[in-house]
């Protein structure tokens, strides 16, 4: 199934003091995300958080949890996070997030054609 998320960020008066999103990976199959030029987005790198530029026009494509798992591995889900917004104008973001239907009572693994010996 398909879930939108849109997220309008309000300018933060005290961003040293507030947390944005706490760090997390999604659990969906794959997630879509257009931002807009304010940025805040991070992803967790080698250890270090990384700032994920603006690109006008461009769709950030992001590999969930789920993903990873029936794929043992070969496409990541990436830790990330949003930082408080930092600008004196809003920041709006929209996401989509491909997700597997519920309910199911079956469970997952890696496709076996991936598994390595």
């Amino acid at each position: 199934g398909l879930l939108m998320l849109s997220h309008y960020y309000p300018p933060c008066p005290e961003p040293d003091r507030t947390f944005g999103t706490s760090q997390h990976s999604d659990i969906s199959f794959l997630t879509i995300l257009l931002q807009d030029h304010i940025g805040g987005l991070q992803f967790l790198h080698n250890g270090s958080w990384i700032d994920v530029p603006h690109v006008p026009g461009a769709l950030l494509v992001n590999p969930g949890d789920f993903l990873q798992l029936i794929t043992n591995d070969k496409f990541v889900s990436v830790e990330h996070r949003v930082l408080a917004n930092r600008s004196e104008e809003p920041r709006i973001s929209v996401a989509a997030f491909y997700v597997y239907p519920l309910p199911f009572a079956r469970a997952y693994g890696p496709i076996k054609e991936l598994l390595s010996e």
